[in-house]
């Protein structure tokens, strides 16, 4: 397990906790954030699959992620940004989008299967 955190200069705070699930084939990530004004966002980049969001859950035919959170009011989305990985190359991956305008904590379990 690894912890870590930070808080900014407005005072609202973002604390990642990392473990891993020998059970599940994966990691569980806990994001604790609060003190923030308006809105947190939590972006996890993806590795180009054919990705399904079906509420909380995101699939693709070997990956699963499961989000779930005290937060009443979150919303999950999967999008598509821009990565540069090289100088003058970009291309777009796709990306869930969380975001909350609550503070709480956010639980990912990742698992992938065998």
């Amino acid at each position: 397990m690894v912890k870590s955190g930070y808080v900014d200069y407005l005072k609202a705070s973002h604390i990642r906790q990392v473990t891993a699930n020998e059970k599940n084939n994966g990691w569980v990530i806990v994001d604790t954030a609060d003190g923030f004004k308006e809105e947190a966002v939590i972006y996890w980049r993806l590795v180009k699959r054919d990705w399904k969001l079906q509420g909380m859950v995101l699939k693709s035919d070997d990956i699963e992620i499961n989000i779930s959170t005290n937060i009443t009011n979150i919303f999950l989305e999967l999008v598509e940004l821009p990565e540069s990985r090289y100088y003058l190359y970009e291309e777009y991956i796709p990306v869930l989008k969380i975001t909350t305008k609550e503070s709480g904590k956010i639980r990912t379990t990742i698992s992938f299967k065998s």
